[in-house]
């Protein structure tokens, strides 16, 4: 297989996109040209052809038989208005969806504020938000039941743009066709971390990050059918963005995503959670283990990990002792990283 990826990636390439549903051209499916003395540099996948990633991730995997699949455990707040501004106009978003406030650990979060804040931002320099849809977190719900102790908090609401997301949903129809887009449609734009200066967004296309992203988690993580998959990373991060969220559900995979700290409320959370959910592909980064490392192994030693086959790490360079405790103490020496 890595041979023919190197030697003939263009065959290669049609292979793995078999799978998925294309409405095909007649163009070849691979073209690229890397040598600046034979023209422009470029790439092109599957030039002319059409797509949906949402029905391929989503509707695809429903009809092969695994809508009753879990596809996520789901145990990120903090962008500042002015942040979320920039993003927006950069993105040419017209509609805004959010609750209306959380707590990130103890701190609470106004989430319809700091939107509210960041559509007046777009607002006065030029940038029109058409609708922004709230769902009710925080307050009593809509069919009058208490969701927590803070019914007192109240939302500065504006009829003009602000829409109730049960109010939206009640008129919605049951089905959605989907919209077959040019495989080299933009599918998002994900930032830079910014240690280069002011983040800078990198714009994904269509089919070639569909492929890409599919083949990466299949092969890369070892997947098959019925794993668990935990990954760390932060989904505004590529590596979350494409273990946590596009790769996982191309292969139809159950993944556990954590909302909060490692840490929080005490420093065995991923274990616990490891082993309550048998998880068996675990990826973090080398800071987070270097974290845990400082607790000492009596938070880890509590629980068996034995659903685990495989670690990762990603980010940036593992250091040797960061590598032997992961190893050993989290994997008991039995999991490849």
């Amino acid at each position: 297989m890595y041979k023919k990826s190197i030697n003939d990636p263009a065959s290669y390439w049609s292979d793995m996109a078999k799978d998925f549903v294309f409405k095909y051209s007649e163009q070849s499916v691979l073209k690229f040209n890397f040598d600046i003395l034979k023209g422009p540099i470029s790439i092109k996948f599957m030039e002319g052809a059409l797509t949906n990633v949402c029905y391929n991730i989503l509707d695809r995997n429903i009809n092969k038989g695994l809508g009753h699949h879990i596809a996520y455990y789901w145990f990120f707040a903090g962008f500042s208005a002015e942040a979320l501004a920039d993003r927006i106009r950069d993105a040419n978003c017209v509609m805004l969806i959010t609750c209306d406030r959380a707590y990130r650990g103890t701190k609470f979060i106004p989430l319809k504020g700091i939107a509210d804040l960041a559509i007046t931002l777009c607002n006065k320099s030029g940038h029109s938000i058409r609708a922004c849809i709230v769902k009710r977190h925080l307050e009593i719900n809509y069919q009058g039941e208490m969701n927590n102790n803070c019914s007192h908090l109240l939302i500065k609401w504006d009829p003009m743009v602000d829409i109730w997301w049960h109010e939206a949903m009640e008129m919605a129809d049951d089905y959605c066709a989907p919209v077959w887009l040019d495989t080299e449609h933009p599918l998002f734009i994900l930032y830079t971390s910014g240690s280069t200066g002011q983040p800078k967004g990198v714009v994904h296309s269509t089919g070639g990050y569909m492929i890409y992203t599919a083949t990466t988690f299949k092969y890369v993580f070892n997947h098959t059918d019925g794993d668990v998959f935990f990954c760390t990373a932060d989904l505004g991060w590529i590596t979350g963005h494409t273990a946590s969220v596009y790769g996982a559900l191309a292969n139809g995979a159950t993944v556990v995503l954590l909302e909060g700290t490692p840490f929080h409320p005490n420093p065995d959370r991923l274990w616990q959670l490891i082993d309550d959910l048998r998880v068996n592909t675990f990826y973090t980064a080398p800071t987070v283990i270097r974290s845990l490392m400082k607790f000492g192994d009596k938070y880890v030693q509590k629980y068996k990990l034995s659903s685990l086959k495989l670690l990762g790490t990603a980010g940036e360079p593992i250091n040797p002792e960061a590598w032997h405790w992961f190893y050993i103490i989290i994997g008991k020496g039995n999991c490849p990283i």
